[in-house]
């Protein structure tokens, strides 16, 4: 059926979405060439009313993208996120190619373009012409019979015409916020001419409505939001496809997080946190995976969870997966990890976050893993409380402020312990929900109701404040948790 039909109704921001059955590709695990450079170099990150091109390929939400893979859309809205940064977003009818995490080819049709800085220098290419952001957002048609326009919506882009061989041929025209330009398609001179921005669909509309999300205590340097009352996207198992980013305030950029592959897909339970929704992760084989995001060397980390029993089976063969698992890990690829590469960090929080001694499975720990020299891990910022018990609600607070060198963890609103935090950690790379980044093991079992990411370190007064509006909400009323 495609990724085009949400079928079912509204409920608490969360949709039926039928996916294609069989989607067998894991994100956490993307495939590598014989380089160790990864195949994949985009994301489908979201869609609207999407139907594909009869014998063309169908991709489904949160789909990895490798370089070669061709959209070909009927109708309908299409956006990719590459692993760059850069966003477009595809209108059906139109064909495009993904050459790369800074390039694609549009052979007809139309696309919009939201590039960060980081991505400056994102490419997109026709037949007879070619446009070279320089950090902004742009549109991009390409008629069926080559002629071609760029229209900038925000900042500055470089555009010129192309010729049989795909050089440059002529002048680089510079344009900036609403110039444009059309390129016919022969050899004759663009021509400049006013923007025009109802030419392009610039946006999917998220899941969930500004107006539901009542705002935090705490806003700024917010640069990731998961609630599992609004945005969650299932399928007819109630089971999670997508989780997207609640980007509001200083959070203006969406990293949704995904699961396409059926077996892996953690279940959306609507009274699960003291009767508020949450998505539960088995302990076994369930996790989600964000589009690529970066986040800074000061780092708060929040969440709001509870652990569930784990298989007693599994503790008693010394498992692996005998623990509560990570909640987050800052790992997934494209990542740093290398064996010789102590900097950046990369920041993980949950149960047994390391080796021995085993903790008691209800515990909360923290930390940045570093590299590894001679055969032994390294880490800074390690910080581990008491058990919380399981079914247990509770806020936790990871604040590593690597400014200051120092590093808190916060459960239920109370300091339980301080550390160092001499490791840099600013890092871009995908967000694995539920297990490690890297390895397939340490799966968290328990209820995620909430997820924060804020790109600074919160002061304590800030974390008392957001932590007790979240207790509030979940009727958790008291602390958990000590310092160990």
């Amino acid at each position: 059926a495609g990724i085009a039909a949400v079928v079912g109704a509204t409920l608490l921001g969360v949709r039926l979405f039928d996916a294609p059955a069989g989607q067998s590709s894991v994100l956490a695990e993307k495939a590598v060439d014989p380089g160790n450079q990864p195949l994949s170099v985009a994301t489908l990150s979201r869609a609207a009313d999407c139907i594909w091109t009869r014998g063309a390929a169908r991709c489904s939400l949160g789909q990895d993208l490798d370089k070669g893979q061709m959209l070909d859309l009927q109708s309908g809205l299409v956006q990719v996120t590459f692993d760059s940064g850069a966003e477009i977003v595809l209108r059906g009818p139109s064909r495009f190619r993904i050459d790369g995490p800074m390039r694609g080819l549009l052979y007809d049709g139309s696309v919009t373009a939201v590039v960060p800085r980081q991505a400056s220098g994102f490419t997109i290419r026709s037949t007879h012409a070619e446009v070279i952001d320089l950090g902004t957002e742009f549109g991009f048609s390409v008629a069926k019979s080559g002629e071609a326009q760029v229209h900038v919506f925000k900042g500055e882009v470089i555009s010129r015409r192309l010729d049989g061989r795909g050089l440059a041929n002529g002048e680089s025209l510079r344009l900036t916020e609403n110039q444009a330009a059309l390129f016919p398609g022969t050899l004759r001179k663009a021509t400049r001419m006013a923007a025009d921005e109802a030419r392009f669909a610039r946006t999917i509309p998220p899941l969930w409505n500004e107006s539901e999300v009542q705002p935090l205590p705490v806003m700024h340097d917010l640069a990731f939001w998961l609630k599992a009352d609004l945005g969650v996207q299932v399928d007819d198992r109630r089971r999670v496809i997508a989780w997207q980013d609640l980007a509001i305030d200083d959070n203006r950029t969406a990293e949704d997080a995904f699961q396409p592959a059926e077996p892996a897909r953690p279940l959306l339970v609507l009274r699960a946190l003291n009767g508020l929704p949450a998505v539960r992760f088995d302990g076994r084989s369930t996790y989600l995976s964000t589009t690529p995001m970066a986040t800074s060397d000061d780092q708060t980390i929040v969440a709001v969870f509870q652990y569930a029993a784990v298989d007693a089976s599994a503790a008693a063969r010394d498992d692996p997966n005998d623990g509560a698992g990570h909640i987050l890990n800052y790992n997934g690829p494209p990542s740093r990890y290398l064996a010789t590469t102590y900097e950046p960090g990369v920041l993980q929080i949950g149960h047994q976050i390391g080796d021995a001694p085993r903790l008691d499975p209800t515990t909360v720990s923290a930390k940045a893993y570093s590299g590894r020299e001679s055969d032994v891990d390294v880490s800074t910022g390690w910080l581990t409380s008491n058990p919380l018990g399981y079914g247990k609600p509770a806020v936790a607070v990871y604040v590593y402020d690597n400014t200051r060198n120092r590093s808190s963890l916060f459960i239920n609103g109370v300091r339980r312990g301080d550390s160092s935090a001499r490791t840099p950690v600013a890092i871009n790379s995908r967000k694995v929900i539920g297990k490690h980044g890297i390895f397939d093991q340490w799966y968290f079992s328990g209820d995620l109701g909430q997820l924060m990411i804020f790109n600074a370190a919160l002061s304590q007064a800030e974390v008392g404040a957001l932590s007790r509006s979240l207790m509030s909400d979940y009727a958790i009323s008291t602390a958990a948790g000590g310092a160990r």
